[in-house]
């Protein structure tokens, strides 16, 4: 039995001139059956990012859809790699695209547990009541600068190179590039957040359980208001939400 009582997503322009973000399943067609969630954003710079972020969330979305254990770490694995393979193929046809590239999240909900899974700057949230109970951790340069004590958490948000992401998936993507991480014991009111880094533009930790603990039924909308005609990048998201 599936966990998910509450389906809200966004995948919004921003200020940029096209949409580089993808979301699985696509804007308007999840099912509070569904299972599988992915977000991601295609690496801005980078020739085709909108390209390589519809394959990438496309090509796992349909390649977990087939697997019969698709949590585990062998499933995953292998979706990350056939659209590591479906990136060539399109750069064989269009060499052009050769740097393209893309951020990912992804949930796997079973029951009450969810496999999650990311690479890049996008981000995944775990939260309970009031708490943030946990929260991925960027594969980006100012990460590595905290991590490192070179520079506060503080500083993340406003130094000159934020934008810059260690780890994309791209065709060559390695699967220890992904890093896993497995939640168990997901219990009523929960909220998973799978997000691009735009929605982060503008929202911190203290906003989104503000957001949560409104009253006001669409959540997505709360979102759209703190970003749009403020935030500069793309901005997507699932904000999914648990019932058993």
């Amino acid at each position: 039995m599936n966990a998910i009582s509450a389906i809200y997503a966004l995948i919004e322009k921003g200020k940029r001139q096209k949409v580089e973000d993808y979301i699985f399943p696509r804007l308007g067609t999840a099912l509070l059956t569904d299972r599988f969630f992915i977000v991601c954003d295609g690496v801005g710079g980078n020739s085709k990012g909108e390209v390589a972020s519809q394959i990438v969330a496309e090509t796992l979305g349909n390649e977990l859809k087939q697997s019969h254990c698709p949590s585990t770490v062998q499933a995953i694995h292998h979706a990350v790699l056939r659209a590591r393979t479906n990136l060539q193929n399109f750069v064989n046809l269009h060499p052009e695209a050769e740097k393209m590239s893309t951020t990912l999240t992804l949930a796997i909900f079973e029951g009450n547990n969810v496999q999650l899974a990311w690479c890049g700057d996008s981000k995944i949230y775990h939260i309970r009541k009031d708490q943030i109970r946990w929260k991925s951790k960027d594969h980006s340069l100012v990460q590595h600068l905290v991590d490192t004590g070179e520079i506060g958490p503080e500083e993340m948000y406003t130094h000159p190179n934020r934008n810059v992401i260690l780890r994309s998936v791209s065709i060559r993507v390695e699967t220890e590039d992904i890093s896993l991480h497995h939640l168990a014991g997901l219990e009523k009111g929960d909220y998973i957040l799978l997000a691009t880094d735009g929605i982060f533009e503008h929202i911190d930790d203290e906003i989104i359980i503000t957001i949560l603990n409104n009253h006001q039924t669409d959540k997505s909308n709360l979102f759209y208001q703190y970003c749009e005609g403020k935030t500069n990048d793309n901005y997507s998201m699932y904000l999914l939400q648990i019932d058993q």
